[in-house]
């Protein structure tokens, strides 16, 4: 049913999901970064209720360490399970704390979540900066080699976000060795292994994920046994792989297996088993069962729902990749009405100026444009452009060309088509996407602008 956008309050900044536009344009788009640091040491996560009392608990006793720490945490919980609109604030607010106590150990560790944070946000020059801050605190209170390995997760997301995967497989690769030679069964490999499946994921060594993701479910189901939930991690990423590998059926499996061991370990309304059920939807649609998806998104709603403001921004998600199933299905207007939810609680969430509207614009636009209504989807291909103008991410590059397409067909037609200015905006989208080696696009523009 419908979903009332009233009574969220506006949150601070940030959603960083940004799944990469590698597995189709109509928003099959599986996460492309490392992911932030997993809780591995064998004890489930106390709950965000209960983080957020140790803060209060700690502010009131007004002692900066215990702040620090209880901010730390929390921050890191809500970074780990996606409310990044919440984290980045605690971080830094964890940074200043640790700062007062005078406590350089919390400060490095608050200093790389930050890191990670900056990096999903896309500030690639903030990372790098807090990056080089961190490993300098490291090295003054001469910190062991586990703690080196967290920073580099978080530079490695940093070379990700800058589109230097090359660099990005450098920085895991010398981690790991260092990590491996001081104990080769650490738990924090597991971690090294993953992000380093992700990385070549995306560089298109199939071969090299796969192997690197079985390494590191290998040594956390050796280490751990075959029902803990950090098992799930390596499945959701091997449905990723086998999803990009044109094995949909596969990647459903490994999807089922995430599922039952979140459910088992968090309870059947957490945001792990939300995160999970939209992947798992994700997956239907490529199997051309968007019908089958439509379910799974209605259940992961309802949990973001019940979390109130913090589930705002994944609330958005889940209603956008649900608008894109029903413009699959053909249902267009459900698929605007499901994209204008999605817009207005992105804008709660993060403002009315954050790239992450930009793509959900763009969803509005193309329904619009299927329901011929091409002047009010120029409206809606406008504003994306102006929040993707100047971003230096190929993926935010690859969008925005997308939103330029897109307008060129707005223009293209109706009452008051332009047929020059639909030309001139098709090209240089076709120059964008041309620079940005997507020769699939480049043909369907070609293949657009001989019917114009």
């Amino acid at each position: 049913g419908e979903l009332a956008v009233e009574g969220l309050d506006r949150q601070p900044l940030l959603l960083a999901r940004e799944r990469g536009a590698a597995a189709g344009d109509r928003g099959l788009r599986p996460r492309a970064r490392p992911r932030p640091r997993a809780r591995v040491r064998g004890r489930l996560p106390r709950g965000r209720r209960a983080a957020n009392d140790c803060v209060d608990r700690a502010r009131e006793l007004g002692v900066q360490s215990r702040l620090a720490q209880a901010l730390l945490e929390l921050g890191e919980h809500e970074l780990e399970h996606g409310d990044k609109s919440a984290a980045g604030p605690r971080i830094r607010e964890a940074i200043v704390a640790a700062e007062r106590a005078g406590d350089d150990r919390l400060r490095a560790h608050a200093l790389v979540a930050a890191v990670q944070v900056a990096a999903d946000e896309g500030e690639v020059a903030e990372a790098r900066s807090r990056a080089a801050l961190a490993r300098a605190l490291l090295e003054r209170i001469d910190a062991p080699e586990v703690a080196y390995a967290e920073l580099a997760r978080a530079e490695a997301t940093t070379e990700v976000a800058a589109g230097h995967l090359a660099d990005a497989e450098a920085v895991l690769r010398g981690s790991i060795a260092r990590l491996a030679a001081i104990d080769p069964a650490t738990i924090e490999l597991g971690d090294l292994y993953t992000d380093l499946g992700v990385v070549l994921r995306e560089r298109g060594d199939w071969v090299g994920a796969r192997a690197e993701f079985e390494r590191g479910l290998a040594l956390w189901r050796e280490r751990f046994g075959a029902q803990h939930p950090i098992l799930a991690r390596a499945h959701v990423e091997l449905a990723t792989l086998d999803l990009r590998s044109a094995q949909p059926q596969q990647a459903l499996g490994e999807y089922e297996q995430a599922l039952a061991l979140h459910e088992q370990a968090f309870g059947a309304e957490s945001l792990e088993v939300a995160t999970t059920l939209e992947g798992m939807a994700m997956v239907l649609r490529a199997l051309a069962r968007p019908a089958d998806a439509l379910p799974l998104y209605q259940r992961a709603k309802a949990i973001h729902l019940a979390r109130g403001p913090s589930g705002a921004a994944s609330l958005a998600r889940a209603l956008d990749e649900e608008g894109l199933a029903q413009a699959e299905i053909g249902d267009f207007e459900a698929a605007l009405r499901r994209h204008e939810q999605a817009l207005a609680y992105y804008e709660q969430a993060l403002g009315s100026d954050h790239v992450e509207l930009a793509l959900v614009s763009i969803h509005l636009g193309e329904d619009q444009l299927a329901l011929d209504q091409p002047q009010l989807a120029r409206a809606r291909f406008d504003r994306a452009l102006v929040l993707l103008e100047g971003r230096p991410e190929p993926e935010q590059q690859a969008r925005a060309a997308r939103a330029r397409f897109d307008l060129a067909r707005a223009w293209g037609v109706g009452e008051s088509s332009d047929g020059a200015k639909a030309r001139a905006l098709a090209l240089r989208a076709r120059a964008d996407f041309q620079a940005l080696g997507r020769s699939e696009r480049v043909a369907e523009i070609d293949g657009w602008l001989v019917g114009l």
